[in-house]
């Protein structure tokens, strides 16, 4: 946790309580630094480390209470006096004060928070959660009579895209990736779209309309990864991963997930070809353009 991460009022507010014992710190100000420890935790672990450098407190929290404690009352404790004298108390020093016997308050939810795993950087991995940062990658561009069967469908045409998983029940649905690559895609089918240059498909039936200018987009299927080279291709994918292939411009580069004896090098599938394929073998099929929405009807 780094102080350019937090809000600059914070730092502001924190120099002044506690860089600056001899300015005054109004009471506006003083409630406003509460409300971001009481409100922030990332403010919250800031303050407290600061607090471990400036003020020497030990590593174990139990002797950070005691420390406090025992701080908070020696300078709490009366002084004795040889004549009476006026009190004068130094707004600054009280606010202080103040502010660490609510930190103290605040150290039992915060630990609280930190057993709970509810705390920043405490939290525990979820294993389903992906690594890969969630970004646009494509815009719905249009679609006809779809129904959508994912968690967050797409609304309305034009909408942009997140890395993200979409199961189409039943419709026509063009995707336009930000590479220029046009995918459309018929129900059923469940596609994710990884980044603007791949998308993982586990079944259904789709036709990419390749962008010269732009690089090879890979589409990866269970078993195998197909590779555009100027194409317009279309692809059939069923349950069990065999992919019925129909190429109608430019290449198709096709390679197995995991290569075997039958299938170890990759292979090039040209305009006017067809074929049935799975992760051990190739079959020439009858090449069938009308078997394909190569584009979304309306």
């Amino acid at each position: 946790m780094s102080i350019q991460d937090l809000p600059p009022e914070f730092e502001q507010l924190l120099n002044r309580l506690l860089d600056s014992p001899d300015e005054e710190i109004s009471q506006s100000e003083f409630d406003q630094f509460q409300a971001y420890l009481s409100t922030n935790p990332e403010a919250m672990q800031y303050y407290f480390n600061y607090l471990d450098i400036n003020l020497g407190l030990q590593s174990d929290m139990k002797a950070r209470l005691e420390a406090l404690e025992q701080t908070s009352k020696e300078q709490n404790a009366p002084q004795p006096q040889p004549f009476p004298q006026p009190i004068i108390i130094r707004r600054t020093a009280m606010l202080r004060y103040s502010a660490v016997a609510s930190c103290s308050l605040l150290v039992g939810l915060l630990l609280a928070w930190s057993f709970a795993g509810f705390f920043p950087g405490n939290q525990t991995p979820d294993p389903q959660a992906s690594t890969e940062e969630r970004t646009y990658v494509a815009t719905l561009t249009r679609s006809t009579d779809c129904v959508w069967g994912s968690e967050s469908p797409p609304e309305f045409s034009g909408q942009r895209l997140m890395t993200e998983d979409l199961v189409l029940e039943r419709g026509v649905a063009e995707f336009r990736f930000d590479t220029g690559v046009r995918l459309i895609i018929e129900g059923p089918t469940k596609i994710n779209l990884v980044t603007s240059s791949r998308a993982k498909l586990d079944y259904g039936k789709l036709v990419l309309h390749g962008y010269d200018p732009a690089p090879e987009f890979s589409l990866i299927t269970p078993l195998l990864t197909f590779q555009d080279i100027g194409t317009e291709y279309g692809a059939q994918i069923h349950r069990d991963g065999e992919v019925d292939l129909h190429v109608f411009a430019g290449a198709v580069r096709v390679a197995p997930n995991q290569k075997n004896d039958q299938f170890s090098e990759s292979v090039i599938i040209k305009k006017g070809q067809a074929r049935h394929l799975s992760d051990r073998k190739i079959e020439d099929i009858q090449l069938e353009p009308d078997l394909f929405k190569r584009e979304v009807p309306g």
